[in-house]
């Protein structure tokens, strides 16, 4: 070999950035979580901007806003001693299809004429709850749906899908808001969220449920301490009290 050059790269050995969508389960399942990604950034846009339109209130805009959130702040670690109790395809099936019944919901208010800024504060609410329990079913199912050897291809993959659709969603909905109504892009956003729900309904049933003893106060005691202790995931996020 000439000095100064790399060896070339061995095509045979080489990583294949698509392994996990070879899987036909991945392939379901990343079916769904585009749909319902789609929806969900198409949906911050259109919620925000119909609420600003509907009060003429900035307060009210960041209300809205923080309502949605609250849940994902709050309500995300009980979903994960969800996760652990009930099969993740179940969690994820239901979480669509309540996805889709509220934006459906909202969109029929808005033919219908009664909509107000409490429907989309409702709506909000739910959203957020729904997301809230949804998360870690839907992380922890990726390593039964693909393995552990093409795992980390998997949360690769999901990555760069879902910053994709933050780029593109929202600016998507902006123009659909332009171009068309808000009430058609609520009635989009719900379509997306049933083609996420049939995709979830086709997902092979995997692992077991498990029914164990521990208290559930006590299973989240022992994931903060887990992560207070673990630099890798977030150093400082369990309380010092509660270890």
């Amino acid at each position: 070999m000439i000095a100064g050059l790399k060896d070339p790269i061995d095509m045979k050995n080489r990583p294949d950035t698509f392994a996990a969508l070879k899987i036909p389960a991945y392939q379901i399942y990343f079916g769904a979580l585009l749909m319902q990604m789609a929806a969900m950034n198409m949906q911050m846009v259109a919620r925000s901007w119909f609420m600003y339109e509907l009060t003429k209130s900035a307060v009210m805009l960041g209300a809205v806003g923080l309502c949605s959130a609250l849940p994902m702040l709050t309500v995300s670690l009980f979903g994960g001693v969800l996760a652990d109790r009930i099969r993740k395809r179940g969690i994820l099936v239901a979480g669509q299809f309540t996805s889709a019944l509220v934006a459906l919901g909202v969109a029929v208010s808005i033919t219908l004429g009664t909509i107000s800024w409490i429907h989309l504060f409702i709506a909000a609410f739910l959203q957020g709850l729904v997301m809230a329990l949804m998360m870690p079913a839907r992380q922890a199912l990726i390593y039964e749906l693909v393995g552990e050897n093409t795992l980390m291809n998997a949360i690769a993959l999901n990555a760069a899908a879902m910053n994709f659709i933050r780029l593109t969603a929202p600016a998507i909905a902006g123009f659909l808001i332009a171009l068309w109504n808000i009430e058609g892009v609520y009635y989009i956003m719900a379509f997306f969220y049933l083609i996420g729900f049939v995709f979830a309904i086709r997902l092979p049933q995997t692992g077991k449920a498990r029914h164990r003893k521990i208290k559930t106060m006590q299973e989240l005691k022992e994931g903060l301490c887990y992560i207070r202790h673990n630099s890798n995931i977030l150093a400082h996020s369990c309380p010092k009290t509660v270890c």
